[in-house]
């Protein structure tokens, strides 16, 4: 756990809510569309014929998102949110947690918490696209190299 005292300290005074929302593309993404368009274009109807591709073509990131309302010492209840899967322990109603976090618009997003009702540190794991970010720094860099080489033998 964090060596400073929590943010929020309480009980869960209403029942957990979780959603799932989608999260805009990443850079990644965006640089891998722009260099496979071309190819898109062309291979489309032959795609679509075999199955390969949806008719969206566009693939849709999804993040949980868990809302608690905890209820502090002093009978005071602020918002808590969770944003990516809980790993490690659970929510339930009534349990005494501590959480860490930072401040957005009165709510604090969660990044680190402990369930002290079922001794268990709740962890998140948040949604991260590392395979296309690798892919398409690697594509930037192989473009980049072949247009050096082009222009410094020319």
């Amino acid at each position: 756990m964090p060596g400073r005292l929590p943010d929020l300290e309480g009980t869960i005074a209403l029942q957990p809510t979780q959603s799932e929302i989608t999260l805009p593309p990443d850079w990644s993404t965006s640089v891998l569309g722009c260099i496979f368009i071309p190819f898109l274009l062309v291979l489309r109807p032959f795609l679509l014929i075999m199955g390969l591709i949806g008719m969206s073509g566009r693939i849709q990131r999804k993040m949980t998102v868990n809302t608690v309302r905890i209820r502090r010492p002093d009978g005071t209840q602020r918002d808590a949110r969770f944003e990516g899967d809980l790993v490690g322990g659970n929510l339930s109603l009534g349990d005494d947690i501590s959480l860490w976090g930072h401040n957005a618009g009165g709510t604090l997003v969660v990044t680190r918490a402990y369930n002290h009702t079922t001794g268990s540190e709740i962890r998140l794991h948040r949604p991260t696209p590392w395979l296309s970010r690798i892919i398409a720094t690697i594509l930037l860099l192989l473009i980049l190299s072949i247009v050096w080489q082009f222009f410094r033998y020319r």
